[in-house]
């Protein structure tokens, strides 16, 4: 639970920076206009450009099964700013934690006849995505490497499955089924070419499921975070440069 809170206010933190960020920006640029020159040949690294990620991404604070999905992810930036995305992913690995270990531990067989598990089979979402910040920094003060923090939000829908506790135990078919939602998502870029960028995302689902059941279990609202890693690539290869 100390996990889950923790995320939540790491969310919020960033939710907000992504609200100010704006707001700071014009106010940079206000200053740059009156007392300084314009930065100007600035490269849009995402306008007008589609962008393919494929990506592993892990649970995070999961009680009893930490999930592990492979997919992509993809986008066209309207702007250097603002686009449009949507990312699919499916569970191919799920491992048990500490908790459900000591259960497994702590109940006898008969108890633990009962006893199911829920994880991701699969999930997706549609949504607008936004950068608030961007720039780059030096490295070793002889390359520079371009960066951004995005945040986006949006419609999701996870489809979940359950697994018994034991061989041949009974599964709660109540912890399976489609589950639509919605999702909010902070991340970061680091280019590391004009066509390429490590990506960084840590995503927030929202949406009716249950963790564990001995035997009849009722889907309650609640959030799920993932950690996705992957690499971006931008089409068409050329940058645009503004003037």
């Amino acid at each position: 639970m100390a996990m889950k809170n923790y995320i939540r206010w790491t969310l919020a933190i960033l939710g907000l920076v992504a609200i100010l960020a704006p707001t700071v920006a014009m106010a940079e640029e206000d200053a740059a206009v009156s007392g300084g020159d314009i930065v100007r040949r600035k490269l849009l690294y995402r306008s007008t450009r589609f962008e393919v990620a494929p990506q592993i991404n892990f649970t995070l604070a999961d009680s009893f099964r930490r999930n592990m999905l492979v997919g992509a992810g993809i986008a066209y930036h309207l702007t250097n700013e603002w686009s449009f995305q949507a990312s699919a992913n499916y569970g191919v690995l799920q491992l048990e934690t500490d908790l459900s270990k000591n259960l497994g531990t702590t109940l006898n067989a008969a108890q633990l006849q009962d006893v199911s598990y829920s994880y991701i089979q699969l999930q997706g979402d549609v949504g607008l995505a936004y950068v608030p910040i961007f720039g780059k920094f030096s490295v070793l003060s002889s390359t520079s490497l371009s960066y951004d923090f995005h945040v986006s939000a949006g419609v999701a829908f996870v489809n979940e499955k359950a697994e018994a506790a034991v061989a041949n135990g009974n599964i709660d078919q109540s912890l399976e089924g489609f589950r639509p939602g919605g999702y909010l998502q902070f991340g970061v870029r680091l280019f590391i070419g004009d066509g390429m960028s490590l990506t960084v995302d840590l995503k927030n689902l929202l949406y009716n499921r249950v963790e564990i059941s001995r035997g009849s279990a009722t889907p309650e609202f609640q959030d799920t975070v993932t950690l996705g890693v992957g690499l971006s690539f931008f089409l068409p290869g050329e940058v645009k440069i503004s003037r």
